[in-house]
C-alpha cells in the first residue's frame, strides 16, 4: 500500500510496577508493522494500551519485553533525541511567551541547523499549515486550532521520519476537530511523513486513517482498512466498538460444505455462508449494522428475515432510528433512511418485516 514497513513493533509487553492487587500489564505481546508514508491509528478506549504503545515508539518509555524497529534497525534502547520520531501531544506544549516563527524554528536551533536554513524551513512550515500572517503573534494569542497547527509545523519542521500524534484534536471543539480531520490527512499525504494517531473517537480514525489496529486491554484486536473495521468485525469487541451494531446471540446447529446455519431461540432459523474455525454447537453472534436492514424489501433465500414490531422510533433528521422488539424480548435498531416521507414513518406497536442480505451479516463467536 505504501511501500516497506517504517516500523516494526514485535511481541512489545509493558508492565507497570503495581499495588498491592498486582503488577499492571499494559501491552500484552503486541506486534504490528507500520508501512512509510501511512497514515496509522491506534484506536481504543482509555486504558486500552494505545498511549504507551506510542509513548514506546517515542522512547519515553521502553518495552518490558519485545523489540521496537525503525528503518529495519533496533531502536528500542535508544533515547527520544535520538529518534528520527516527533511527537504533537492533546496540549500542544507550545512556548507561550515566544513568537509562532520562534516556536517552529525552536527544535531546528537545538539540531544546530544554519540560521539560513531555520529561516527557510520555518517561512515552508508556516505556508504549509496557512499561518504566515501569525509569524509574529505570540503562541499564548493564538486559539485553539492555530495553536494545534503550529505544533503540527514546530514537529513536522526536522522532517522526522514518523510523527505520533496523541489525541490532538480532544480539546478542540467539534466543528473544529471535524474541519482538522481534512487538514491533517492532507498535511501527511503532502509531506509523506508516516502518521501514527491515538484517538478514542471512531469517527475521526474511519475519517482520516489509512489502516486502523483496534486495542483492547492491551492487545490488538484487528488491523485493517476504515472498511475492513467498520464492514467486517473480526471480533464482537470490535463490532461493539466500531459503530452500532445488533447482535444477536445464537448457536450453531448445522454445519454444510457451503454453509452454517444458526439458531437465535424465538427469532429465528438462518443460514449463511461457510465460515471456517466455527462447528456444530459453537456460540455465536451475529453482528449487523442498523443501517444494512431494511423494512420488508423481500430479499428471499439470498437473506434473513426477522419478524418484530415497533416499539420506538427517533427522529434524527437525514434518517429515523427504528427501534424494534423482536420475539425474544430484544430490542434491536432499524436505520430508516426515507425520513422525508414522515407520514410513512411505521407506528409505534405495528408489526414488520425486516430484511437483511446474507453479506451484511458478520458471524462472531462468543
Amino acid at each position: 500500500m505504501h511501500g516497506t514497513p517504517i516500523i516494526d513493533v514485535r511481541a512489545a509487553h509493558k508492565i507497570y510496577p503495581g499495588d498491592a492487587s498486582g503488577a499492571a500489564h499494559a501491552l500484552k505481546g503486541v506486534s504490528v508493522s507500520i508501512n512509510d508514508n501511512e497514515f496509522f491509528t491506534l484506536l481504543g478506549p482509555s486504558g486500552c494500551g494505545k498511549t504507551t504503545l506510542l509513548r514506546l515508539l517515542a522512547g519515553f518509555e521502553q518495552p518490558s519485553s519485545g523489540e521496537i524497529l525503525l528503518a529495519g534497525e533496533p531502536v528500542h534502547a535508544l533515547p527520544p533525541y535520538r529518534r528520527p520520531i516527533n511527537t504533537v501531544f492533546q496540549h500542544y506544549a507550545l512556548f507561550p511567551n515566544i513568537t509562532v516563527a520562534q516556536n517552529i524554528a525552536f527544535g531546528l536551533r537545538m539540531l544546530k541547523r544554519s540560521p539560513a536554513d531555520i529561516k527557510r524551513r520555518v517561512a515552508e512550515m508556516l505556508a504549509l499549515v496557512k499561518m504566515e500572517k501569525f509569524a509574529d503573534r505570540r503562541a499564548n494569542q493564538l486559539s485553539g486550532g492555530q495553536q494545534q497547527r503550529i505544533a503540527l509545523a514546530r514537529a513536522l519542521a526536522p522532517q522526522p521520519r514518523v510523527l505520533l500524534l496523541d489525541e490532538p484534536l480532544s480539546a478542540l471543539d467539534l466543528k473544529l476537530r471535524q474541519a482538522m480531520r481534512l487538514e491533517l490527512k492532507s498535511l501527511q499525504e503532502k509531506t509523506g511523513i508516516t502518521f501514527v494517531f491515538v484517538t478514542h473517537d471512531q469517527e475521526e480514525a474511519l475519517a482520516m486513517s489509512d489502516r486502523i489496529a483496534v486495542m483492547s486491554e492491551g492487545l490488538i484486536q484487528q488491523i485493517g482498512t476504515p472498511e475492513d473495521i467498520y464492514d467486517r468485525p473480526a471480533t464482537r469487541f470490535v463490532a461493539d466498538f466500531i459503530g452500532e451494531n445488533n447482535m444477536l446471540s445464537g448457536r450453531i446447529t448445522e454445519r454444510g460444505a457451503a454453509f452454517v446455519r444458526v439458531v437465535v431461540p424465538e427469532v429465528g432459523d438462518f443460514v449463511l455462508a461457510q465460515h471456517d474455525g466455527y462447528a456444530v454447537g459453537d456460540s455465536v453472534t451475529l453482528a449487523i449494522r442498523p443501517e444494512r436492514m431494511a423494512f420488508g424489501a423481500g430479499v428471499g433465500s439470498t437473506g434473513l428475515r426477522l419478524q418484530g414490531e415497533i416499539a420506538a422510533t427517533v427522529y434524527l433528521g437525514t434518517d429515523t432510528a427504528c427501534h424494534v422488539r423482536l420475539g425474544n424480548g430484544q430490542r434491536i435498531v432499524v436505520r430508516d433512511m426515507t425520513a422525508g416521507r414522515l407520514a410513512n414513518r411505521p407506528q409505534i406497536g405495528e408489526p414488520v418485516w425486516l430484511d437483511v442480505a446474507a453479506n451484511a451479516v458478520n458471524l462472531l463467536k462468543d
